[in-house]
Formats: structure tokens, C-alpha cells, sequence
């Protein structure tokens, strides 16, 4: 259990954007320990996508709790989210003691991500194929998000919508 505490800590230390920029290198870690097929993983993330809550600590609950029961789930958890939650206040003391312009800072991170989102769609769509209307759905919200000032929260629930409405078309 301290391996799977120890993975996941890492994990989060080396995360930063949130749930879709680390799939990617969840996959890569789990896959490698052998505690799971990249198709089981895959499910894994389906299920951790509709299940309330960010996407990488649901897979971490998941996965722990497939590894080592319920004492994995919550290993798996607590590390995972460990170091983000200090830096984050690290982050907010800094900021309230200095002028750091929050607005440009935002937007940074925002481009930053998009090529972390974009790895994590590649190497998904290796170990388990995708749609074009998957790719299609990808590269228009990323062309959004490059050139428009819309809110990624509208990006995302346009793109779910999009995918839901597509998969009943098809049904």
C-alpha cells in the first residue's frame, strides 16, 4: 500500500491543470505496476468521468480501491490530492503578500494545459480507439480555447453535449 500511496503522491506532485492533464500519466503508472490493463484503465476512466467529483481523484479512489480495498482508496486519495492542496495554499499566501497580475497568471496555466489535455487524448486513443466525432470534438474545443475568451467550463459542457448528442444520433 505504501507503493500505491507513493505513485500517486508523485502523481500529484508532477500534475498541474487538473484531472485531464494527469490521465495520461495515471495510465502510465498504473499500467506499468501491473495493477490494471490500459482497457480495464480505460474503464476505469469512463467510470471516473461520470461519477461527481474531478476525474483524476475518482480514478485514484477507484484504482486504490481495486489494489488494496477500501485502505487503498483512501491511500490513493489523500496522496494524490496531497501535494496540489499545499502548493494551492502555498500559492494563495504568495499571491495575497505580492502584485502578481491573477489575470495573466490564469491564462498561462490555461495554455499550459492544452498541450497536457491533448497527450493524454493521443495516448488514450491508442489503447483504446476513438470516433472521429471524439477527435473532431477535441480539436474544435481546443481551437475555441486558443482563440476565444470562453469560459472552459462552457468548453467542457459544450463538448459533453456535443458527444451526448452524437452518440443518440448514432443510436
Amino acid at each position: 500500500m505504501l507503493n500505491l500511496a507513493w505513485v500517486f503522491f508523485k502523481i500529484g506532485v508532477i500534475s498541474f491543470g487538473g484531472g485531464w492533464t494527469i490521465v495520461g500519466v495515471i495510465q502510465h503508472e498504473v499500467v506499468a505496476a501491473g495493477w490494471m490493463s490500459a482497457q480495464t484503465f480505460a474503464d476505469v476512466v469512463a467510470i471516473a468521468q461520470v461519477t461527481p467529483g474531478p476525474v483524476a481523484l475518482n480514478a485514484a479512489t477507484m484504482i486504490g480501491f481495486r489494489v488494496a480495498g477500501i485502505p487503498g482508496a483512501l491511500a490513493a486519495s489523500l496522496a494524490v490530492v496531497a501535494f496540489p492542496m499545499l502548493a494551492v495554499a502555498l500559492v494563495l499566501v504568495l499571491l495575497r503578500s505580492t502584485r502578481v497580475d491573477q489575470k495573466k497568471l490564469s491564462d498561462a496555466f490555461r495554455v499550459a494545459t492544452i498541450p497536457l489535455i491533448a497527450a493524454t487524448l493521443v495516448s488514450l486513443s491508442i489503447t483504446t480507439p476513438l470516433a472521429w466525432h471524439v477527435w473532431l470534438i477535441a480539436a474544435g474545443s481546443c481551437a475555441l480555447s486558443l482563440f476565444t475568451k470562453l469560459d472552459p467550463l462552457l468548453l467542457i459542457l459544450g463538448s459533453g453535449a456535443a458527444g451526448a448528442i452524437i452518440a443518440a444520433v448514432r443510436l
